[in-house]
């Protein structure tokens, strides 16, 4: 026998639950009948199908309106019976007020309860939260292949529009990461400053709600890094920025490249920041020289104070310093800013462009 629309919102009974079911029927029988509407069935779904399971001849009655929505009706029917998790709840909600107005689903000129139901409506008669509900029809329509397990109770709302914001962020990761693998080198000569700051290779996924010293963004492991062609002239300084984790491999990083480290450059910041052993509220930078470039010292110290902005950014105080110092065509490796006078290569450049 075919089932109702409106039934058709709940989740069938599956597994243990179901069998428990069966063997019920077959040994005391149908105890309860099964309630049709034109024709359909609208409660006891699972009940009919244990009675042709079990070789049980079904019992139906239809149902008597009694000035009650056929909607209202079935939801208090299923929600009394069923164990429904938050989750489960919102599916149905969601399904409910998805559903087409009264005059397709239910046809009854003098009762307008059975009108299109708002979403609003539909959590409000399922016991669950609006902001649920919303999470549900994300889901359905952002991926729609999760929506059995949210039926089941295998995967909460929560959880589903977790992973599909991490499956986009690491989808925007892979498309940055193509991004910079396939950025142009400058072609427009040698530079005589260069600053650069590595995506190192920390091995940790974006966890927005989770680990705290997750990279937010597309990491290079060292031997790509190790592979950039440094477009540095003959009299160059070159400032690498780098953290407790990856100050060894720092220094072969500048042999390769053809630099010698001469000073490194602490940032003491002024609140406290990430780590994993240890919380640090400090970073470094390290620089170094090829031939003999003119440096133009004054009072510039080891020590350079900053606030801590966004993940990644550097202070203005640095690049301050650094134009106080060196002179010559300057250019910013992995730079999220543009700035007057320095050249960039990347490919988010424009990331804290609007940040103050």
């Amino acid at each position: 026998m075919e089932f109702h629309e409106i039934a058709n919102i709940f989740p069938l009974m599956d597994g243990p639950e179901f069998t428990a079911l069966v063997e019920d029927i077959r040994t005391n029988g149908l105890l309860d009948p099964i309630i049709t509407h034109d024709g359909k069935i609208i409660d006891g779904r699972n009940r009919y199908r244990a009675c042709v399971e079990a070789g049980v001849a079904p019992r139906f009655e239809v149902w008597k309106q009694n000035g009650q929505s056929l909607k209202s009706w079935v939801v208090s029917k299923n929600l009394i019976r069923r164990q429904l998790n938050e989750t489960q709840r919102a599916v149905v909600a969601n399904k409910l007020a998805n559903m087409p107005d009264g005059g397709v689903i239910y046809r009854c000129a003098n009762l307008r309860t059975d009108d299109h139901i708002s979403q609003t409506e539909a959590a409000a008669m399922l016991n669950v939260s609006r902001r649920t509900v919303q999470a549900v029809a994300a889901v359905e329509r952002e991926k729609p292949e999760l929506m059995p397990l949210l039926e089941s109770g295998q995967m909460s709302a929560h959880e589903a529009a977790q992973q599909i914001k991490h499956e986009k962020r690491e989808a925007d990761i892979e498309r940055q990461r193509q991004e910079i693998t396939k950025s142009p080198m400058p072609t427009n000569g040698l530079f005589d400053v260069i600053v650069i700051d590595p995506p190192w290779p920390y091995g940790t996924k974006y966890d927005a709600d989770g680990r705290r010293a997750a990279n937010p963004y597309p990491e290079m492991d060292l031997d790509q890094i190790a592979a950039l062609k440094i477009p540095a002239s003959d009299n160059s300084v070159l400032w690498l920025w780098t953290t407790h984790k990856f100050m060894r491999h720092s220094f072969d990083l500048l042999d390769i490249w053809g630099f010698r480290d001469v000073a490194i450059l602490t940032w003491a910041k002024d609140k406290i920041g990430l780590g994993s052993w240890l919380r640090s509220q400090s970073e470094f930078c390290i620089m170094a020289v090829k031939g003999s470039p003119t440096i133009q010292l004054t009072n510039q110290s080891t020590i350079l104070h900053g606030p801590l902005r966004e993940h990644s950014r550097k202070p203005d105080e640095f690049y301050r310093m650094v134009e106080s110092l060196c002179i010559g065509r300057k250019i910013d490796f992995f730079s999220r800013e543009k700035r007057d006078g320095w050249a960039q290569f990347g490919n988010d450049g424009e990331r804290f462009d609007n940040e103050y």
